[in-house]
């Protein structure tokens, strides 16, 4: 199925990166073939690897690319979500306090009354 080969290719990649091979663990993800729907999770995935691996401008732009796929989001809206959540604190990590808060105002307005975004605005500010 469409599921399974999605959560077979992410987990796939995700041995890759605990293998030291974070570049090969983001190609299998983007390699991965199937409905349009593929496309937040590989995002999504490839960010987390990028930030793992310590690839913080690669983690960056995957991160900002998702967070903007606000149509993705409507099909799968947790996992847009925790997209928003990893990359503000992401950028919290990296000291941009500014751009984190940002990133929860968005997902905010996406998503109004989350307690997962409040309480992580509490931690950054």
């Amino acid at each position: 199925s469409d599921l399974d080969r999605l959560l077979s290719g992410v987990m796939s990649g995700w041995a890759k990166e605990g293998a030291g091979e974070p570049a090969d663990a983001m190609a299998a993800i983007d390699k991965l073939q199937g409905p349009d729907w593929f496309g937040l999770f590989k995002s999504f995935h490839r960010a987390l690897i990028a930030d793992a691996a310590g690839m913080s401008e690669k983690a960056d732009q995957i991160y900002a690319a998702t967070l903007q796929d606000t149509a993705a989001g409507g099909a799968a809206p947790e996992t847009w979500m925790r997209n928003a959540q990893a990359y503000a604190s992401f950028l919290a990590r990296k000291g941009d306090k500014a751009k984190a808060l940002s990133v929860l105002d968005q997902a905010e307005a996406f998503a109004p009354g989350k307690l997962e975004i409040t309480t992580l605005r509490e931690e950054i500010n």
